[in-house]
Parts: C-alpha cells; structure tokens; sequence
C-alpha cells in the first residue's frame, strides 16, 4: 500500500522509468500526489495488478499514469493534470478507467487497449482525448481537444458520450472509427471544428480485413459542427 504520500522531483533512469514503479504486482496506489517526475508519474507492467485510486498526478514530463500488463487493473478517480506526454495510457489485460478527470496534457487524454473507459473528464489536452483500440468508451465528458474528441480502432463500443468542442487540423474533430465494425450510439456530438469537410463523426473501413458484426450508428445528437 502507498497511502498519503507526496511523491515529487524524482530522476530518471533506466531501472525507475517513473516516481511509483510497479512490476508484477498488485499494490493499492491511494490519495497519493505524485508530481514533477523526469518520467512518467505512476507505471505498471508485467502481471501487475494495481489499484490506482483517488491521486493527483501533475506536471510530470513523461506519462502521468501508464499502466501495461496482462492482469486487471484499476485506474479510478484520479486527477490526471499538466503530462508532458499522454495522460493515462492503459493495455494489456482487462483494465477499468472510471471516473478521472485528465486535462492539459500535451499528448493524448487517454489511451487505451482491451479496457473500459468510462464516466471520464478529458478536456483540453493536446492531442486527441480518447484513443481507444479494443475498448469499450462510455459515458465520458470529452472536450476542448486539440486533435480531435474520441478515436477508435478495430472493436469496442462508443456509447453515451458527450463530446464537444474538440478541434481538429484533420477530419476527426468529434468522433470517428477505423477499422470496424463498431456501434456508436446514444452519444452527443457538438460544435467541434475541423480544417476539412468532417468535423462530427466519421467511420472508416466499417469492414475492414472482411470483419462483420453489429456495427451501427444509431440514437446520437450531432448538431453545430464547424468547418471553413
């Protein structure tokens, strides 16, 4: 357990990628302030396990949380602020990334493989909020985004969203889906701007490598759009 600790100014170096450096393990991260690592803030790997809650991870140069295994972990409402790159990245195995709040990131919001990424904040950060491939991604606030609100590749679910405001220099300001199938429904998608002709939402290669399966785009709201 690392508990109600200020963890700050740590170096860099080969063997601590991060200030809190986990391998193959299942400790409880909790109400921690983690900041102005070299590095990344938090980082996991191998089989670990972590749950990662209720922390305020800022101003670090790398990451601020990355998470990397083939077990289940948690990443739960934490405050996310000021990454030099992206601000949650999360793969591997099943992951759950409810309830943070992620903003001012150079990079990415949040990215994630094989997760749920649900009832997130993701706004103003540099790069696109959400990159999702084989993810679920509900029920999240995303906006004011520098390069987009969420993308999705190859599988997943894109529900409940509200997304606005997001801007692009490309064609996926709002939402869009590459390499589907994959439903996108029930999402509210308003007054992003893009420099090209899409600035909504857009699906590419619906049927990508011959791949079927529900995919649908049904029940959304998508209203104000900006475009030159």
């Amino acid at each position: 357990i690392i508990q109600h600790a200020l963890v700050e100014y740590p170096g860099n170096d080969a063997n601590n990628p991060a200030a809190i450096v986990m391998d193959s393990a299942a400790p409880f991260i909790d109400q921690n302030i983690v900041r102005k690592s070299l590095h990344d803030g938090i980082w996991a790997s191998g089989t670990a396990a972590p749950t990662i809650r209720d922390n305020t991870v800022q101003d670090n140069q790398g990451r601020g949380i990355y998470v990397s295994t083939s077990s289940q972990a948690l990443v739960l409402n934490n405050t996310v602020t000021g990454s030099g790159a992206t601000g949650i990245g999360a793969g591997g195995g099943s992951m759950i990334i409810e309830g943070n709040t992620v903003h001012g990131s150079v990079g990415t919001g949040i990215e994630c493989g094989n997760a749920t990424a649900r009832f997130n904040r993701v706004y103003a950060n540099g790069d696109t909020g959400i990159i999702a491939q084989t993810c679920d991604v509900l029920n999240n606030i995303v906006a004011y985004n520098g390069n987009g609100g969420i993308h999705i590749f190859y599988a997943g679910n894109v529900s409940g969203n509200q997304v606005a405001h997001n801007t692009s220099p490309g064609d996926r300001a709002g939402i869009s889906s590459q390499y589907g199938p994959i439903p996108i429904t029930y999402n509210s998608v308003v007054f992003n701007t893009t420099e090209s002709s899409v600035a909504g939402v857009s699906i590419y290669y619906p049927n990508w490598n011959g791949s079927s399966g529900p995919d649908c785009f049904a029940y959304n709201t998508v209203v104000g759009q900006v475009t030159p």
